[in-house]
C-alpha cells in the first residue's frame, strides 16, 4: 500500500486517473485506506482499533508531488527528504488537530510496546514512548536526531529547534539552521550563533562515536548485530488471483 517506483496500479485506477500512473497509484491506495476502515466497521472494531498512516521518506519530486517549503528531497538529509507525513486516528483516544511535536518512526515501536505492557529486558531501543504526547497532550520526550546518508554517512545532527549540517555529499559544511522559525533551512546561522553551533558539534560527536561514520572512518562503541529471527516464514505466498499481482503488469516506470 504505497505510491512508489515501478508506478503499479489496478488497470480500473489507470483508466480513470487525469494524472497517469502516479494518480493512478495515489486514487488506489485511497481506495485502500477505504477497504481497511471498511472491514473495520463490519467488524465492529474500528473503534478499539489505532490507525496510523506514514510514509517512509520525502518525496522524490517528481509526478507532481512537492515538498514545499521544505528543502530537499528523498536521499538527502535536508528536511524535505527526511519529515512524513503521519496521521493517527482513534475515536476518543487521540484528540482532532494538529501536533507538530518532535518525533520519530524510531518511536513507534517502544510506544506500541509500553501501550502493551511489553518490556525489551536488556536490549538496547532507539526510540521513546510517545504516549503521553498522542494521549494525554504532554510533550515528546526526544530532544534530538541524527541524519544519516546511505547507511552510514553522517550528515547533520539536530537538537530541539536546531539543525546542525557538517558535511553534504562527503564534503565537509558549516550549515546551521532554526527549523522553527527557517523550516526551509535558507538562513545559515552558524557564524552568527557560534555558541549553539558548539553544543549541535557536541551531538555529532557523541553520535559519532556511538553509532559510527564512514565520512570520518570511526567506528561506533555502540554498533550492534542486525537481529534475527528465529524460524522465519513467509509473510506473503504468490496468488495469481491476488489484487497485489494482478496490478504487477509490465510497466516502462523504473524503480
Amino acid at each position: 500500500m504505497h505510491v512508489h517506483l515501478p508506478l503499479y496500479a489496478a488497470e480500473r485506477f489507470v483508466n480513470e486517473s487525469a494524472n497517469g500512473d502516479f494518480g493512478a497509484c495515489v486514487a488506489s491506495l485511497d481506495w485502500a485506506c477505504g477497504a481497511i476502515i471498511y472491514e473495520l466497521e463490519k467488524l465492529n472494531i474500528l473503534d478499539d482499533t489505532m490507525i496510523i498512516f506514514t510514509s517512509d521518506n520525502g518525496s522524490r519530486g517528481d509526478y507532481g508531488s512537492s515538498n514545499l517549503p521544505l528543502r530537499g528531497g528523498k536521499t538527502n538529509t535536508w528536511e524535505g527528504g527526511q519529515r512524513i507525513p503521519c496521521i493517527m486516528y482513534w475515536k476518543n483516544k487521540i484528540e482532532p488537530g494538529v501536533n507538530g511535536k518532535f518525533a520519530s518512526q524510531m518511536d513507534l515501536l517502544p510506544t506500541f510496546a509500553a501501550m502493551l505492557n511489553q518490556e525489551f529486558g536488556k536490549n538496547k531501543i532507539d526510540g521513546f514512548d510517545l504516549s503521553e504526547m498522542i494521549f494525554g497532550g504532554g510533550d515528546s520526550p526526544r530532544r534530538d536526531f541524527v541524519y544519516y546518508k546511505w547507511g552510514k554517512l553522517l550528515e547533520a545532527v539536530r537538537k530541539d529547534d536546531w539543525k546542525l549540517h557538517l558535511y553534504k555529499d562527503g564534503q565537509p559544511v558549516k550549515l546551521l539552521y532554526n527549523l522553527r522559525t527557517d523550516i526551509s533551512e535558507t538562513e545559515n546561522l552558524y557564524d552568527s550563533c557560534p555558541d549553539i553551533a558548539a553544543e549541535l558539534t557536541e551531538v555529532y560527536d557523541k553520535y559519532r562515536n556511538e553509532i559510527g561514520d564512514n565520512i570520518t572512518g570511526v567506528k561506533g562503541v555502540e554498533e550492534r548485530d542486525c537481529g534475527l529471527v528465529e524460524n522465519p516464514v513467509n509473510l506473503t505466498e504468490y496468488d495469481p488471483d491476488h489484487p497485489y499481482i494482478v496490478a504487477m503488469y509490465d510497466k516502462t516506470e523504473m524503480g
